[in-house]
């Protein structure tokens, strides 16, 4: 799927010649995002896909004005409002996906996988399996609605419990009524939140905060710093550069800045930027006020991740001295960053969307070192700098409002 201008992307952004700046160039210039319609386009008949989408969606909403429909559908396809998940969802339904292609559409779309442990999606799940419409499925919520009020009653309590332990239960259920016997059971173990990717956000959260010597320090050696949560914003999620920008942006929007002070950001800086984690965002992550974010987790995992690890019979494991490839240093990183964020219901890295390309261009440097200066340089180029002791008006109003107002429809 995608294959073609997919791996074009992806073999770009492993050439060695490519500069900072020319790397900058290809996003703001020359690189183009997967439309909508393009993921749409694996899952139908082209010609037929908006059509399909206006119908089924004023069947699916009757109460809808006919003319809030086709600019709702507008809007999608010229890239002007998001997909929600649960728009991604009901799309499955209207275009009959089997349950397959339903996860693969609602990763492309929302960058997020069917959840097998969110008691709603385990009944979406087991409609789409089934072969259910989008008028069945909400049916069927309405008939199993105690037993979801149950699972959100009991969610506080949620025990530990991961998806594949779960996806096996869910995709072994044949009946209505084993549906409703799950939910009742399993209450205490479902939950909206993604329990594999909070346990690795813990996990490289607590190797910066609270770093381990595995090994007793030598004569002279310091100890390795700890880094409390504002360090690892400035060091590894670039808050001197992304929120910064986007600090710049709001208030040049609103104009409380001066034209010399403002900024306007470009639709690559836009979309980079989109949902960056910050530390309000990074405290409730940790309180699991709100779920881990596919951002956040991927740049935890490139501020720790250590390099090439020699894994498989073609390696020597007593060679001390073996020197892999650049190509094998990407394929390794690339490999492993792709598993971990499927094991925690995110989408894989994806060339064609800016954030992954600059993250598939960081890790073609064969030393982390040098993977984590290319991705330093790389956001300064792309949004500036804040200087340390630069002091700058801050905007009352938050971010999350001014993006509620931007996608309103």
């Amino acid at each position: 799927m995608f294959s073609n201008m997919t791996q074009t992307y992806r073999d770009l952004a492993r050439n060695d010649v490519l500069t900072i700046e020319s790397a900058i160039r290809f996003l703001e210039v020359e690189a183009t995002e997967r439309s909508f319609e393009e993921i749409l386009a694996n899952f139908g008949d082209p010609g037929l896909l908006r059509k399909q989408l206006i119908d089924g969606l004023k069947k699916n909403h009757p109460g809808l004005e006919k003319g809030s429909v086709e600019k709702r559908v507008r809007g999608w396809y010229a890239g002007k409002h998001q997909v929600k998940k649960a728009d991604a969802i009901e799309l499955c339904y209207i275009l009959g996906l089997s349950l397959e292609k339903a996860d693969s559409l609602v990763a492309f779309v929302s960058e997020e996988k069917l959840h097998w442990r969110d008691p709603d999606e385990i009944v979406d799940i087991y409609a789409l399996a089934h072969g259910y419409t989008y008028a069945e499925a909400i049916a069927l919520k309405k008939r199993m609605g105690d037993y979801l009020l149950l699972t959100q009653e009991n969610m506080d309590s949620e025990e530990e419990c991961y998806t594949f332990v779960i996806r096996k239960e869910v995709a072994a259920l044949r009946s209505e009524e084993e549906l409703k016997i799950f939910l009742r059971d399993s209450a205490g173990r479902l939950g909206k939140l993604h329990n594999n990717a909070f346990r690795l956000f813990s996990q490289r959260l607590a190797t910066l905060t609270e770093p381990e010597i595995p090994y007793p320090l030598m004569e002279g050696e310091k100890q390795p710093e700890k880094m409390n949560v504002r360090d690892i914003l400035r060091e590894y999620m670039f808050e001197n550069n992304v929120s910064y920008a986007k600090e710049r942006a709001r208030l040049t929007k609103k104009g409380k800045v001066s034209p010399e002070e403002g900024l306007i950001l470009s639709t690559i800086q836009k979309k980079v930027s989109e949902n960056w984690p910050d530390e309000t965002t990074i405290s409730k992550m940790k309180s699991r006020k709100i779920d881990v974010t596919r951002k956040a987790l991927i740049l935890l995992l490139m501020a720790t991740e250590e390099g090439f690890r020699k894994e498989g019979p073609e390696y020597d494991e007593e060679d001390d001295d073996y020197v892999p490839t650049k190509e094998e240093v990407f394929d390794d990183i690339y490999g492993r960053l792709n598993r971990t964020l499927e094991d925690c219901g995110f989408s894989a890295l994806d060339p064609r969307s800016p954030f992954d390309w600059m993250i598939l261009y960081s890790i073609c440097a064969q030393e982390m070192p040098d993977a984590d200066k290319r991705m330093r340089d790389l956001f300064r180029a792309m949004f500036g700098e804040r200087e340390e002791e630069e002091d700058f008006l801050y905007d009352d109003d938050t971010e999350e409002e001014d993006e509620e107002e931007d996608n309103a429809w």
